[in-house]
């Protein structure tokens, strides 16, 4: 008889590394420009265990399917794990500057 934590493969295996194993994924994804499941990856991954690397996963998700007001509130959710970290901080300033111009065309 199997029981529902034999069934549950959350409850066998360290959060952690299954929030890394989907940062991977979502990366290959991406990669793989299939950005719709690069994105729920990245999600499940912050839901399993949050650190600057799912973050920072999702806010790439989201900019490359133009969600830069998601993207910017998940890169600074990064930038809250590790304020260090150069590529965190660069991709706050990618997608404030995408935001600024995108606001720019709209008023002309």
């Amino acid at each position: 008889m199997i029981t529902e934590a034999e069934n549950d493969p959350s409850l066998l295996v360290n959060p952690r590394d299954m929030s890394w194993l989907y940062v991977r994924k979502s990366s290959i994804l991406c990669f793989l420009k299939k950005y719709n499941d690069a994105k729920y990856c990245a999600e499940t991954s912050v839901s399993l265990h949050p650190s600057a690397g799912s973050y920072y996963r999702l806010g790439v998700a989201c900019y490359l399917l133009s969600e830069f007001e998601q993207s910017s509130e998940a890169f600074l959710a990064a930038k809250q794990y590790d304020n260090a970290s150069a590529r965190i901080v660069n991709a706050i300033h990618v997608v404030s500057l995408r935001c600024r111009s995108r606001k720019d065309r709209l008023m002309y």
